[in-house]
């Protein structure tokens, strides 16, 4: 099969999202505002006219890329493919320029913050720590806890909000990037710990730090949320899939995801794509929900203990 030069210039116009609103709409999720993801690939995000296939470490922008590098057709294929379906309509324009990821403003003073993580169970040394090395700050404008999440480079590229009151609100920050999400200092270490969120894993260390157990060996990392998984080729989240990208000494892969279905399905996933390249170990919280709910029941019933020695 041939195509004209001009064909192609005129395939290659049509965005991918353009394309799928028209030829098949069924395969899209919205995840946020600006940003989609495909039924069956999780892990594969539209957003501001990109697509990226993290698990595949595949990119593009246009339709005619994604039939080519996701469905497998063959180039001529896949022109005649968009053509065909869109129909004559005029591309998509961007009406403005392209923003780039920012942090949300800092507040004067982290108090609510901190006092939010403490009311959690969070050690205080341990917020100092994080508010002192910029992973951790408190918002100008609703005054919750912003969670940094730093590029291989220590450059900002994520940012998970979560609410300082009791309304539990939390989201991603506009165009965050979900391969660099919240995670400890990286260290390239051969353990590697992944928890969904930020409260979580600030919870595991907790318990640590109150067990006098080490845990300063160990990379720590949070994906920033998991879905329910199907057996398909997204069961590693951005986040995973990037760190395995940019450290091979990593060995032993601890999944200390959420204590119900969703995160249960999330770490088989997890376990069905990577074994044989790690040792894969699933670890949820022995007791409770999650991790934070664990760190607050133990303090509990170490409470009542000082209190029956008393």
């Amino acid at each position: 099969m041939w195509v004209s030069k001009e064909k192609c210039e005129r395939a290659r116009e049509y965005d991918v999202l353009s394309y799928l609103r028209i030829a098949d709409p069924g395969v899209l999720v919205r995840v946020s505002r600006n940003e989609y993801c495909l039924r069956s690939h999780d892990s594969f995000r539209i957003s501001n006219g990109k697509w990226h296939w993290w698990s595949r470490g595949k990119a593009g922008h246009t339709a005619v890329d994604y039939l080519v590098e996701v469905k497998g057709y063959s180039f001529p294929f896949a022109v005649n493919e968009v053509l065909r379906a869109m129909g004559g309509m005029a591309p998509r324009r961007a009406s403005v320029k392209e923003k780039s990821f920012t942090l949300p403003a800092a507040a004067d003073n982290n108090d609510a913050a901190r006092e939010y993580l403490k009311s959690r169970g969070i050690n205080e040394w341990l917020i100092d720590m994080l508010v002192t090395s910029d992973l951790i700050y408190e918002d100008k404008r609703y005054h919750g806890v912003v969670f940094v999440g730093n590029d291989y480079e220590s450059r900002p590229r994520h940012a998970a909000f979560r609410a300082a009151d009791s309304s539990d609100f939390k989201l991603d920050v506009s165009r965050s990037d979900k391969r660099f999400c919240f995670k400890l200092p990286y260290r390239e270490c051969r353990v590697l710990r992944v928890f969904e969120g930020p409260v979580d894993l600030l919870s595991y260390v907790t318990l640590c730090i109150n067990e006098g157990k080490e845990w300063q060996y160990d990379d720590m990392i949070t994906v920033c949320g998991v879905h329910k998984m199907s057996g398909t080729d997204t069961d590693v989240p951005p986040a995973l899939s990037e760190y395995l990208r940019q450290n091979p000494k990593v060995e032993h892969i601890f999944v200390h995801f959420d204590n119900d279905e969703v995160g249960a399905s999330a770490a088989r996933g997890i376990m069905r794509r990577l074994a044989g390249r790690y040792d894969v170990i699933n670890m949820p919280p022995p007791v409770g929900k999650d991790y934070n709910e664990y760190l607050r029941i133990s303090g509990k019933e170490k409470s009542r203990g000082r209190e029956n020695n008393d």
